[in-house]
């Protein structure tokens, strides 16, 4: 499982400096991903996912906001959401929470689910109808601030 996951052996020989440089040069067309690698001395698969995820990003901003998205090393693996993604999911949660309307653990991943599908958004839960509970584990810790409640009856 992705949440009991111990990483072992030595990542990060390469600074942000590095990888924001070697993304530009195969954006802009002037290098190939694999020749970018070698050149800046980052691992190909790293730099094939930064550059994919960029793309991603950016025409997100094209569509959506008109603001630049920077790039920046994770030592994770590749999020499903981008940030902007994961706040609404956050805002529409604490919309909920305000009117009385708890989300417990399966209506988040169901809601999750939803939102992914609805948004054309690839993902590895199948065709189950619910998203992942290793998927709301890292929700949950890169949101601390929020907590799954049991919803109330309202009368």
């Amino acid at each position: 499982m992705v949440c009991t996951y111990k990483r072992t052996g030595a990542y990060f020989k390469w600074t942000n400096k590095q990888l924001n440089s070697a993304t530009q040069a195969v954006v802009e067309c002037s290098l190939s991903v694999r020749a970018a690698a070698a050149h800046f001395d980052i691992p190909y698969e790293t730099l094939r996912r930064t550059v994919s995820t960029d793309r991603l990003q950016r025409s997100y901003v094209e569509h959506h906001m008109q603001d630049s998205l920077p790039t920046k090393k994770t030592i994770s693996h590749p999020t499903l959401l981008i940030d902007e993604q994961e706040n609404d999911l956050v805002s529409r949660q604490i919309s909920l929470s305000n009117r009385g309307l708890g989300c417990d653990s399966e209506g988040v991943r169901h809601a999750v689910y939803r939102y992914v599908d609805v948004n054309s958004i690839k993902h590895p839960w199948g065709k189950f109808g619910i998203a992942g509970k290793d998927w709301l584990h890292s929700f949950m810790k890169s949101h601390p601030n929020r907590a799954l409640r049991k919803p109330e009856g309202l009368s």
